[in-house]
Order: structure tokens, then C-alpha cells, then sequence
């Protein structure tokens, strides 16, 4: 997120499309292209996260067993992208000056470019009977999906204010950081109500949750989709946000994040939340690799 420009205007959640700039290189030179892409639907990201089938393979021998991740992530991108898009910017067909290339191009319909002027594609879209989607390489359609996805809980504090964990507090707040439209959103904050310990085994479970497949070459573990499951965690314990807008507006009230709020913002928010409910020793690595060296020639003699 460090390449986009910080913006201090707030995050919109109902853009009228979403705008993708691209930095690519092809053959030695680069060039700057840009995917214009329509706001995904909650919809739209279930479907995608269970594109991905997120599975993980056990590979070796049992004597030493190694594990795979294994994601259908160029085929989730791709089904993304054809779904969103809207118009791409910035390529050029051979023997033309360049060409903005939209959803009608694949009707043959003229369209109104970035100048005003209205561009016309070759009879049955770009390329003769090509859907000039086709003709966009797969890398591009990638990049502009994972920009979708470039939301992340921001740096937490090194203590807290005076040092003490704060129990029966009224709300926990959650700071996200984002990255849309080429410019840096570094402070979103979601405020929830804490979560009581039944909330806590729901999510573990959650986690914990996996279908075992045997009777292949190799065992495998499939993940299924969590994101339905996490986006209700968060409406049941999201109280308000902030630094996001609807419209223009600040959202006012716990019902308007639940409604608006991007799904994937959703997902990454409610992980910070559960995820942040973690307990470590006090032990630095230096001391617990002395303890363990310790405890192992306590037992070797």
C-alpha cells in the first residue's frame, strides 16, 4: 500500500465504479494502463472466495510429512474480473492509435472514451468475432483483482495507553488500512462490541472447520468458504465505523455498516478483531531457545 498516494478524504463505499491504475512492463518497456471496474457485491465475493478452493495436500511419507496450499487463484480472478469489469484504458489494437475498450465493444456498440469522443470497435468487437475482454492478459485481470483485496488491520501500538488490559470495556475498536482508486486510506476504524467467549468458539470453530478427502494420490484437506459465516460475525458485533462514507456521507450507525460495508473490509476487520484475542509468554526468542537447550540436556542424560 505503500505506492499509493495518501488521501485524506474518506473511503467511499458506493463509487460509481472503481478505478484500477496499472503499472506494467511488456518486452523492456513499461506502460500505464487502467481497469475501470464496477463496486463487487457481497455476492460477488462469495463467489469468489469459493472459486479459490482452498485446499491443503499432505506430500511426503509419513516419517516426514510437508504440506501444500493449494488455491485455484488465477481461475477466482479471472470469473472476478469478467464479472466487474467495465472498461480498460491505455492498450491499442495493431495498425490503431489506441483504443478505451468497454462492454459494448463486444456488441460492436460505439462508446464514449476518456476524451468525450465516442470510439467505435471493429464490426463483432475488437479483433473481428473476439470479445476484446479475452485479448487483456491474464497478469493484468490478477492485478486488478488483488487491488480489490489490498486492505490489511494497520500497525498496532507498541503498549497501550497505561499499560493495563482493559477488562468489561464498552467497545473494541479495529484499525484497517486500504489502498482504492491509486490513493492510501490509512485509518478505518470499525468499532465492536466485545466479543463474549461463545463469539470466541464460533470463530475458532469456524477455523477449525475442514472436510478430509482420502483415497487419491495424496490426502487433502478442503477449506470451505468462511466468508459468509465471518461477514455475520461482524453484523452481529459491529457497532459503528469510521472514515468511510455512503454516498458521500458518513455512515451513522451500526446498521449502515452492516449493510454498505464491503464484504472483503468486513472479513479482514472481524479476523483483526478474533485474531488480535492471542496470549504470548513473556519469554523473548533468545530465552526460550536457552530453556529449550536446557530442557534437552536435562533429558539426554
Amino acid at each position: 500500500m505503500s505506492d499509493a498516494q495518501n488521501n485524506p478524504k474518506l473511503f467511499e463505499l458506493a463509487p460509481a465504479e472503481v478505478v484500477v491504475p496499472l503499472q506494467v512492463t511488456h518486452a523492456g518497456h513499461r506502460y500505464r494502463v487502467c481497469h475501470r471496474l464496477r463496486p463487487p457485491a457481497p455476492d460477488d465475493w462469495y463467489t469468489y472466495e469459493a472459486a479459490l478452493q482452498p485446499a491443503v495436500e499432505e506430500l511426503g511419507d509419513a516419517a516426514e510429512p510437508s504440506f501444500r496450499l493449494v488455491l485455484r487463484a488465477s481461475e477466482a480472478a479471472l470469473d472476478l474480473w469478467t464479472r466487474l469489469v467495465r472498461r480498460v484504458e491505455g492498450y491499442v489494437l495493431p495498425n490503431t492509435s489506441g483504443h478505451d475498450f468497454s462492454r459494448a465493444d463486444s456488441e460492436g456498440h460505439p462508446h464514449e472514451g476518456p476524451t468525450g469522443g465516442l470510439v467505435s470497435s471493429p464490426a463483432g468487437g475488437v479483433g473481428g468475432n473476439a470479445d476484446w475482454r479475452e485479448l487483456i492478459p491474464l497478469a493484468h485481470k490478477e492485478a486488478a483483482v488483488r487491488a480489490l483485496t489490498l486492505v490489511a488491520p494497520a500497525r498496532a501500538d507498541a503498549a497501550g495507553p497505561n499499560g493495563f488490559f482493559p477488562l468489561a470495556a464498552e467497545e473494541v475498536r479495529v484499525v484497517l488500512e486500504a489502498a482504492a482508486n491509486g490513493a492510501a486510506y490509512p485509518r478505518l476504524a470499525h468499532r465492536f462490541r466485545p466479543p463474549t467467549v461463545e463469539a470466541e468458539r464460533r470463530y475458532r470453530r469456524l477455523l477449525a472447520d475442514n472436510f478430509i478427502v482420502r483415497g487419491g494420490r495424496t490426502p487433502r484437506t478442503l477449506l470451505p468458504p468462511r466468508l459468509p459465516a465471518l461477514t455475520r460475525l461482524y453484523d452481529q458485533l459491529i457497532l459503528g465505523v469510521e472514515g468511510y462514507t455512503l454516498r458521500g456521507r458518513p455512515l451513522a450507525s451500526s446498521l449502515d455498516a452492516v449493510q454498505n460495508m464491503d464484504a472483503w473490509h468486513k472479513r479482514v476487520a472481524v479476523e483483526a478483531l478474533f485474531g488480535g484475542l492471542v496470549a504470548e509468554t513473556s519469554h523473548s526468542d533468545a530465552s526460550a531457545k536457552e530453556s529449550a537447550a536446557l530442557f534437552t540436556a536435562e533429558t539426554s542424560e
